[in-house]
């Protein structure tokens, strides 16, 4: 993919990301929000040779950040707004969040293959500087201390970005074989 493209598909995604959090977490349209970032989606892994691949792994994520943030907010780590509720520990527009990540996840990160320590500090800090921004932006409140939603999310994305990596890594090498075995 060319690059001018690249950095077209990453602003669309930055557009959608933001529709996310503004349309579900700070406006109340929890389902609407989120539309946008599906469609991103959509599009995105239907444009890659990987499909298969992105197309699961945006599932683990999904499935990742649906169990790990639920957990957060059922022990009162992180509060949602009621309007951006769906019935759901974690609302909707945070799932879509989740599963654009895994879309993206390969992109923007597959250049540290094999740096696990490195992936790890990375989730440790970006993770909790993305949902403080988040907490900046109003779209989610602190519940407990802190210092406890900063080393929750923390551990959270220190434990997600290896691990989406290592999935990623499985799958792309069950792919490659069964298609060198045609």
């Amino acid at each position: 993919m060319k690059k001018v493209l690249l950095i077209v598909w990453f602003l669309a995604y930055k557009v959608a990301w933001l529709s996310c959090v503004l349309g579900g977490g700070v406006y109340g349209y929890p389902i609407l929000g989120g539309v946008p970032m599906l469609i991103w989606v959509a599009v995105w892994i239907a444009m890659q040779s990987n499909r298969r691949q992105l197309l699961y792994t945006s599932v683990v994520s999904l499935l990742y950040g649906i169990v790990f943030d639920s957990a957060l907010v059922l022990s009162d780590t992180m509060i949602f707004p009621p309007a951006s509720q769906t019935g759901t520990p974690s609302p909707l527009w945070m799932m879509i969040l989740w599963l654009g990540f895994g879309a993206i996840y390969e992109k923007s990160l597959g250049f540290l293959k094999e740096r696990w320590i490195l992936l790890f500090i990375i989730g440790a800090v970006g993770g909790p500087m993305a949902y403080l921004g988040g907490v900046n932006m109003e779209a989610l409140e602190i519940g407990r201390t802190k210092t406890d939603f900063v080393v929750l999310i923390g551990l959270e994305w220190a434990i997600a970005l290896p691990l989406l990596m290592w999935y990623s890594q499985r799958h792309a090498s069950a792919d490659t074989r069964k298609s060198m075995a045609v």
